[in-house]
């Protein structure tokens, strides 16, 4: 059907899409879903085709965006080596109101200083425990997770007190 006034015409598609919105989504997610192979293949063609454009366009963004780049960093390593989402982590220091779960230091979100962010996890389960702050963790690491040998460590602190 030819429409004689565009905006007519706009008007009734943008309707049209507000009133089935569910099925047309869900319409194009099906599709979306059966034709991965081709949506791969277009995104391989049109890289090899404007390898120079694209990585032009990703380094200004990465430059304009260094927090994006940081986030995205930051989201898959969390992923893939404690198998946490962002919502995850962010829950858990809501949840610990930003602090360290042994010592209570304010936690840093980014950076290398013993502050640091560091996600607590049993090395034989992989289960994630809390959030700690850097020397909390080594600490931990260094006494290879042992309740027994820390306790040794807290008693010959509490011995040597004051000496």
């Amino acid at each position: 059907m030819a429409w004689k006034d565009k905006d007519k015409e706009r008007e009734y598609k943008q309707r049209y899409y507000l009133e089935n919105k569910e099925a047309i989504d869900a319409r194009n997610k099906a599709y979306a879903d059966r034709n991965k192979h081709l949506q791969k293949a277009r995104g391989a063609k049109y890289y090899a085709a404007n390898k120079e454009k694209v990585l032009a366009r990703t380094l200004k963004h990465q430059k304009d965006n260094p927090e994006a780049g940081r986030r995205y960093a930051r989201k898959q390593r969390l992923r893939k080596k404690y198998g946490l989402s962002l919502q995850d982590y962010d829950d858990m220091l809501a949840s610990q109101q930003g602090k360290c779960a042994i010592c209570g230091v304010e936690l840093e979100l980014m950076g290398r200083s013993r502050r640091a962010v560091c996600v607590d996890h049993d090395h034989d389960t992989g289960s994630v425990r809390e959030l700690l702050c850097g020397a909390c963790n080594k600490g931990l690491g260094s006494f290879q997770d042992d309740p027994t040998l820390l306790c040794r460590a807290a008693v010959y602190i509490t011995v040597h007190k004051g000496n």
